[in-house]
This record gives structure tokens, C-alpha cells and sequence, in this order.
């Protein structure tokens, strides 16, 4: 068959394409409260991130990270620890202290309630999910609003349900099982909570489109069988399996935005020490390892990604130490340098001229 002259276009345009969708990213280290350990768990649309990092004195406590200083939260009255693992675009943040979940605003920490343990996500409003013990003994998740902890409970047994990320519109995403180690991602929304599937694994993140993402174990999910332990990403009552990096065996995804980007880690084994795994972003429909998306050397590797805005900035950590990671601007291929390109490639394919 003879090969047509436009297939090196075709390989051209396709390998520039795909050159266009990988990111670089200039990291940035967060620095410490004084101590020898730091972890980020979420950020803003501003870049201001929150965890948990070590003090002099080897207490943990809650901060926020703004325009390069890192700010002690403090904790809760008769707490010696606290921990920050989720931000609003307000700079609220919600976390625990003392096993009591609490919101920090302006300068202020507040205990949710008696019965809230953990504040994990929350939302442009204020409004805030977690869990909480309640009267039956089981971790139930919950959503604060306006200054009122309601309980979600799981419709179909008496089990735990954790409360994970929660959106603008008030819909949460978690975890709701036998344990908090094993159960079935869920959505809750209108007062109605649904699972995703039904099998071991989690959700994570949820956008304000209503995606989600974190991680199914195996077994069929409509169409798709997952194998142990993969990221996915979950839109419109459609679950897409994000895969693994190469060399790993399976994966979860921490944080989405709105453009559908998930970040999260990929490894061995979920048992095995955090060396075993490297941060990933998924973007355009596919998996990318940040390690390999630095623009500067750290000296660290990079095993988890926890969450990123909507600007492509994002949150990891590697070898005790946080990192906000921001996208570099590189200009993709104009459409002179194709049709450029184009040209060289079609002169290379022609024959020379005969000269009588």
C-alpha cells in the first residue's frame, strides 16, 4: 500500500499536541512552623494553602500559607494539636483540634460542636462537612450551615459515613462503609445520598460541577471493572478509571477543579511507605507524574498531590515537606511554526527535479 504523504503531518501535529498538554511547574516549598515536618492538604482560588507542619517544641498545629509566610492557627482551648484539611475562598479553614472539628475565621478558632470530630471540606459559603460520633457509637457525616450540625446518615445500614468535600451547591462527597477503611463512594445532594458504586474505596473531591473523584477497588462499576485501587473520575453518573502511573500497581485521586484536573498519587501498595509513591496530575486524559513536570530541582520526591485550583495550582508533599506547585507559561506551538514545520516535512517527501 502506498503511505500517503500527509501521514508526517499527521505524526507532527499529533506529537505537538501532545507536547502542548504536559504542564510544567516551578515548586515552591512551604516552609515550617519551626519544626521538622509539613504537610499541605488544600488550597484556594487564591493560592493560599492549609495542613498541619511540626513546632519547635513537636506539637502540630493548623496553618495557612499566604504570599510566603506561613501562619500558626493555634488550636482549640485544652488542645495541644491541630490540623488544617480544607480552605475556602475566604481563607476559612476547617480541621480538627483535640478531636474536635472546628472553623478558623478572622483570626478565630471555633469548635463545631461536642459531637464533630473532624471538618474536612469547606465551601465558598461556609458551610462545612466532616464527621462526628453520635448516639449510636458510628462515625456519621455531617454538614454545619449557618451554625447547625445535621446529620447524614447511610440509607442502607447502620455503618460509618464520612463526610469528604463539600461544592457551592451544598453537595458532599465521602466515604460510607463497615469501617472508615472500607465502604463505598458516595454523593449526597438534595437530600439524598447515592453511592457512586458499591465496593472498597473512597471519594475525595468534588467540583462544583458536581464531578468527583478518589478511588474504587474491584468490581464492575456500569461499564467498567476496576482493578484494585485506581483513581477515577466520576461525571454525570458516568465513572471514567484514571489508571496508574508507570512501574505502580494502583491509585486515588485527592482533589479536583473545574476543569475537570485531577491530582492524587500512584504506587505499589497502599500498606507500604510513602517512598512507594509519586504525585500524578490527570489533565486532558492523561496521567502525568509531577516529578517529571519540575521546572526547578527540589531534591525531594514528590508522593502525594492533595488538591488544585482552578488557576492548575497545586498542593503536594514529599519527605515531610509541602510544596504549592505553580503552572509555567509555555507558549504552545503557533500556527506558523506548523505550518512551518508542515512545510519542511512535505519538501522532504518530494522527489528532485529533473533537470534536462
Amino acid at each position: 500500500m502506498k503511505t500517503s504523504k500527509w501521514v508526517p503531518i499527521a505524526y507532527f501535529l499529533a506529537f505537538a499536541s501532545a507536547a502542548a498538554a504536559e504542564t510544567l511547574y516551578t515548586a515552591t516549598p512551604l516552609g515550617s512552623l519551626g519544626g521538622a515536618m509539613t504537610s499541605g492538604f488544600a488550597i484556594n482560588a487564591a493560592g493560599q494553602v492549609t495542613g498541619e507542619s511540626a513546632t519547635p517544641d513537636g506539637a502540630i498545629h493548623a496553618f495557612v500559607y499566604s504570599d510566603g509566610v506561613m501562619a500558626d492557627l493555634g488550636t482549640l482551648p485544652g488542645s495541644s494539636d491541630s490540623h488544617g484539611y480544607g480552605i475556602n475562598a475566604a481563607g476559612q479553614v476547617t480541621g480538627s483540634s483535640g478531636q474536635q472539628a472546628f472553623v478558623y475565621s478572622n483570626g478565630v478558632m471555633t469548635n463545631l460542636g461536642a459531637a464533630t470530630t473532624n471538618g474536612f471540606g469547606i465551601n465558598n459559603s461556609g458551610q462545612i462537612t466532616g464527621y462526628g460520633i453520635t448516639g449510636i457509637g458510628l462515625s456519621q457525616a455531617f454538614l454545619y450551615s449557618n451554625g447547625v450540625v445535621t446529620y447524614i446518615g447511610n440509607p442502607l445500614r447502620i455503618a460509618v459515613t464520612l463526610g469528604q468535600a463539600i461544592n457551592d451547591s451544598s453537595e458532599i462527597t465521602g466515604v460510607s462503609g463497615s469501617t472508615r477503611f472500607q465502604g463505598d463512594p458516595f454523593l449526597y445532594s438534595n437530600g439524598v445520598l447515592t453511592f457512586i458504586s458499591v465496593g472498597v474505596g473512597g471519594a475525595y473531591g468534588i467540583n462544583s460541577a458536581g464531578q468527583i473523584t478518589g478511588d474504587m477497588g474491584k468490581g464492575p462499576v456500569g461499564s467498567v471493572t476496576f482493578p484494585p485501587g485506581h483513581a477515577f473520575l466520576y461525571s454525570n453518573g458516568a465513572v471514567t478509571d484514571l489508571g496508574i502511573l508507570p512501574g505502580t500497581v494502583e491509585s486515588v485521586g485527592y482533589g479536583i477543579n473545574d476543569l475537570a484536573q485531577v491530582v492524587g498519587r500512584s504506587g505499589l501498595d497502599s500498606r507500604c511507605s510513602p517512598s512507594c509513591f509519586r504525585a500524578f496530575v490527570y489533565s486532558n486524559g492523561m496521567m502525568f507524574d509531577l516529578n517529571s513536570d519540575l521546572a526547578n530541582s527540589i531534591g525531594v520526591t514528590l508522593t502525594d498531590a492533595r488538591a488544585i485550583n482552578d488557576s492548575g495550582q497545586i498542593v503536594a508533599n514529599g519527605a515531610g515537606q509541602a510544596f504549592l506547585l505553580t503552572p509555567v507559561a509555555v507558549p504552545e506551538p503557533s500556527t506558523v511554526v506548523l505550518i512551518s514545520a508542515a512545510g519542511a516535512v512535505l519538501f522532504w517527501k518530494r522527489k528532485p527535479m529533473r533537470i534536462m
